[in-house]
């Protein structure tokens, strides 16, 4: 099972569940490598990964023909690994420009470390260009994390449309998993109609019944380079993640 989080719009909490996702199926028992396509790097961070003292990083993976297998860094927590990023990923659409094969390059890598893996789970950058056409093209399923704002659903078609172009073009099938409803405050009336909207658009089979509501320990884990099952196992916002995991599982396995 490879999951692709994706969102062209940036602060949904892509890197955030990416992250306390990715902890929370290596609690369950599962090998998870995360994979940081983000030119930002933060999942790497989130992770507890200096991204400024690395040889190699996915970017040498895509660019360089680098083994997927020489860039992979163990995780504290047990069954969990990550292929980290940095601001050197930032280069890889220029250094691709004239690669017949570049929507391609992530499936090539990932090829190799598929049978390591119960789950591979990949942070995409906030746009649609190849480093997110890359991920789509290597994963079976896409999870789109959503903020409950006015603006939740700009853009939705704009993904889905990629998603149709990557089918159409490239040939390439991927199931649309469902939406995670992050930073949802059940306090605030607008985020419940938001919500209700939201499930409208996608149908409710299509949207996650686990909402990760706010929690300042979240961020609080990601500054400290740990997901929120090391960090605060006993939070609300660790079972939270943990429910999202579970439901992701079933919906892997149905």
């Amino acid at each position: 099972m490879i999951i692709a989080v994706t969102n062209q719009k940036g602060g949904v909490g892509k890197t955030t569940t990416t992250i306390n996702l990715s902890a929370s199926l290596a609690v369950l028992g599962y090998r998870v490598l995360v994979i940081d396509l983000d030119p930002q790097g933060n999942s790497s961070d989130g992770l507890g990964i200096n991204t400024n003292k690395l040889d190699n990083t996915i970017y040498d993976a895509l660019v360089n023909d680098t083994p997927l297998s020489d860039i992979i860094i163990p995780n504290q927590l047990k069954n969990l690994f990550i292929a980290p990023a940095n601001i050197s990923l930032s280069g890889a659409e220029t250094e691709l420009a004239s690669d017949i094969s570049r929507p391609f390059k992530l499936r090539k890598s990932i090829r190799p470390e598929i049978s390591k893996y119960d789950y591979i789970i990949i942070d995409c950058p906030p746009s649609l260009g190849i480093l997110t056409v890359n991920a789509i093209v290597a994963s079976t399923d896409l999870v789109v994390p959503i903020e409950p704002s006015s603006y939740a659903l700009k853009g939705m078609s704009m993904l889905m449309s990629t998603i149709l172009k990557v089918k159409d073009d490239l040939e390439h099938y991927v199931r649309f998993m469902g939406v995670v409803i992050n930073m949802y405050d059940e306090t605030i009336a607008l985020h419940a109609s938001i919500t209700q909207a939201i499930i409208e658009y996608f149908t409710a089979r299509k949207v996650f019944n686990s909402r990760i509501c706010r929690n300042p320990k979240i961020p609080e884990a990601e500054i400290h380079g740990q997901s929120i099952q090391q960090y605060a196992p006993d939070n609300p916002a660790a079972r939270m993640f943990m429910a999202l995991a579970k439901e992701v599982d079933k919906k892997a396995n149905d």
